[in-house]
């Protein structure tokens, strides 16, 4: 069953400022993308990496996955909903069974989360893994409060089967995506969340 990462690099990242979208900075001397698509070419559940793109960042793509062993990027739409579907879109084409949809600007997921959700994924028709919320948290109405036990932060990859964009589950984002199928019981990453983090804004982009 042929497994692939679809990677999504499609944002302008407004919200990070600057010059570049978040995915083509660097961190540590390598790009946010670069990392992120090493990760997934270097797991051994991973038959193939497509990454999706903005239109317009061609050749950022290209300098920062030279020497990669890609595919053609795809250009993806004005949306992410429309960019996670053209993505799909194209690995169905080529016969992909099960995807793992991942953003770029989550570069330090590692092997041992990728492998555990892949595994999970044997017995449930979508994972989405989640980091245990250590705060509490309160709704805004001032209502109630969330218990702790029952309360996750999704984060990355978010997994399914069949490369299909016609189905229902074909939604917006990666965690709407898994709603419209049974989704596994909480898979808890790496401990502290390690590989959870998201490059959102300026303050939390590592040097």
């Amino acid at each position: 069953m042929l497994t692939a990462a679809l990677i999504v690099a499609a944002g302008s990242g407004q919200r990070a400022g600057g010059d570049l979208p978040k995915q083509y900075r660097t961190v540590g001397g390598r790009t946010v993308l670069a990392r992120t698509a090493s990760a997934f070419l270097d797991a051994p559940d991973v038959d193939l990496v497509q990454v999706v793109i903005g239109a317009g960042h061609e050749d950022l793509y290209e300098d920062a996955t030279a020497g990669f062993a890609l595919p053609a990027p795809v250009t993806g739409g004005a949306t992410r909903q429309a960019s996670v579907r053209l993505g799909l879109e194209a690995l169905s084409a080529r016969g992909v069974e099960r995807v793992l949809i991942h953003d770029a600007a989550r570069p330090f997921v590692g092997p041992a989360l990728i492998s555990r959700v892949v595994g999970a994924l044997g017995s449930h028709e979508a994972v989405l893994p989640a980091v245990a919320v250590a705060d509490t948290l309160k709704r805004v109405d001032g209502r109630a409060r969330s218990p702790r036990p029952s309360t996750g932060r999704a984060c990355g990859p978010h997994r399914r089967r069949r490369a299909s964009a016609s189905r229902p589950s074909a939604r917006p984002t990666p965690a709407p995506m898994t709603r419209a199928v049974p989704i596994s019981p909480t898979i808890p990453p790496l401990p502290n969340g390690r590989g959870s983090l998201f490059m959102w804004s300026r303050e939390n982009l590592p040097t």
